[in-house]
């Protein structure tokens, strides 16, 4: 199901935004998640995600988490990016993407929050990357530490994980880049770390 995958996705972001969540945090996240997308007509069914129609931003999920009692504590993560500063992420897109040549710059964003706008870059690339297994393309991720050290969650350093040793199936090649090797290795002793570097097939080190 699209909508499974996406719902998956969230609920990564999730874990950047609010660390720790309970079993009963992610139940209640995942009916909201349900609820958000039913408003737009959404369901497990794929053919109403391919049709086309609106689609809820987080600012509606924000509203939508902030209005019930049970999800209410849930919200507080979302406010920058939905009410606060970094606002302008919590909308619908307004630049067109469809270019050859995409790139996605997040230097100026609250250090804090730059994992969480890593993801949703990486995300948004993912969705590129399955559009079409004939069509070569790469994906170039400076600085993936963020993605993959101890500051990430397991969920987010899974995804970055997967995307590494899928790419080539998709018609794709996956190129990251650090300053530091040691970043690679500071989340569960390093095995996200080695995994990724497992997969690349060729390795550069610069003194």
């Amino acid at each position: 199901s699209l909508l499974a995958n996406k719902i998956s996705d969230l609920h990564m972001l999730f874990s950047l935004l609010e660390k720790d969540l309970s079993n009963r945090d992610m139940a209640a996240l995942d009916r909201a998640f349900l609820d958000c997308y039913r408003n737009h007509g959404i369901t497990y069914d794929n053919e109403t995600v391919r049709k086309k129609r609106s689609v809820p931003d987080l600012k509606e999920l924000y509203q939508l988490l902030a209005d019930n009692p049970e999800t209410e504590h849930l919200s507080s993560g979302m406010a920058r990016l939905t009410t606060g500063s970094m606002a302008s992420l919590g909308g619908q897109t307004n630049i067109d993407v469809d270019n050859d040549y995409i790139v996605i710059d997040v230097s100026e964003n609250e250090k804090g929050l730059l994992p969480v706008v890593m993801a949703i870059a990486l995300v948004f690339a993912n969705g590129i990357i399955e559009e079409s297994r004939i069509q070569k393309k790469v994906i170039i991720i400076d600085e993936i530490w963020r993605l993959i050290d101890s500051t990430s969650t397991p969920l987010v350093a899974d995804r970055v994980l997967e995307l590494a040793k899928l790419i080539r199936a998709l018609g794709g090649s996956f190129i990251n880049a650090t300053q530091d090797l040691v970043d690679y290795f500071s989340l569960d002793d390093g095995i996200y770390g080695r995994a990724v570097l497992n997969a690349c097939r060729t390795k550069i080190i610069l003194p």
